[in-house]
């Protein structure tokens, strides 16, 4: 499986899954104070933990924990998907940490059942970003830590929202991959950073959080500006709507890449998405 491709995968099952079941909900409350010994089941957690200065504390990671730099020689735990178990006894951690969103139920319920300490962090929304960097403070010992980069992500998106909400609303698509084509519904993050930069999720009424769609119905719904992914190994993923001559996104040259490691982990590098997101609603609004 190419890096790529699995990535994808991942962003899609961030969006789409949920590890919520009964052993899950149990384990919902446990927090394991100052833990020195702490597995991640995905790159975001681990990357907030580096944030907070607790890299110590990590003792296993999942697949493609690949940033910061410092993540990349971790003890590998496994993906998403399969996990090495007897890797993880050996590593004896305190707690391993799941994320709502994306671990596969069958995966914490086998944990729990094995008789690890397991906790889920969510992470659905920006609200739930900031909470989730406190909990992890809570449960590393960086508590202090966890405070200041949380007041200064949500600091950072008001800025975001008090700039840039109120401008002229653009009809927005955002493209996750072409074959088939996926997008976002109105629940998903990247929808709510749409919405505090002025703009409009043309696909926002959709319950689904990453729904399948066809050309046609983006077409119906003219887009303004159209946005994706910039993953190296698909650079010409948006050609695919220069055929629609009249569609007003195509008219306006409005078609746009963003920097995809920040848009699929859910942390406070969700500013910098959003100070991107907005710069690039920004350039569209100079064309009208």
């Amino acid at each position: 499986m190419s890096s790529n491709f699995y990535k994808l995968c991942i962003f899609l099952l961030f969006i789409m899954a949920s590890c919520t079941s009964e052993n899950s909900k149990k384990e919902e409350s446990i927090i394991e104070n100052n833990a020195s010994r702490v597995i991640t089941l995905s790159p975001h957690l681990a990357e907030m933990l580096f944030n907070l200065g607790a890299l110590n504390t990590l003792v296993g990671v999942s697949a493609y924990t690949d940033f910061p730099e410092e993540l990349k020689n971790l003890p590998n735990i496994g993906d998403a998907f399969v996990l090495d178990i007897e890797k993880i006894t050996i590593l004896e951690p305190d707690i391993i940490l799941a994320w709502e969103s994306g671990t596969p139920r069958n995966i914490v319920d086998e944990l729990v059942n094995l008789g690890f300490k397991v906790k889920i962090i969510k992470s659905k929304n920006l609200e739930d970003i900031a909470s989730s960097i406190l909990l992890l403070g809570d449960v590393v010992g960086k508590k202090n830590e966890a405070k200041k980069i949380a007041n200064e992500f949500k600091t950072g998106i008001k800025y975001l929202k008090d700039t840039y909400q109120k401008k002229k609303k653009l009809r927005v698509f955002f493209q996750i991959d072409e074959k088939p084509i996926f997008t976002i519904g109105g629940s998903h993050f990247i929808s709510e950073v749409i919405d505090i930069c002025g703009g409009i999720n043309i696909f926002s009424d959709v319950k689904q959080t990453a729904p399948s769609i066809s050309e046609e119905s983006v077409v119906s719904r003219d887009p303004e500006v159209i946005l994706s992914r910039d993953v190296a190994s698909n650079k010409m993923k948006l050609k695919i709507w220069e055929k629609f001559e009249n569609m007003s996104a195509i008219k306006l040259d409005n078609l746009f890449y963003l920097n995809a490691r920040e848009l699929e982990r859910p942390t406070s590098g969700l500013v910098n998405a959003g100070k991107e997101i907005c710069s690039k609603l920004e350039q569209a609004r100079s064309k009208l």
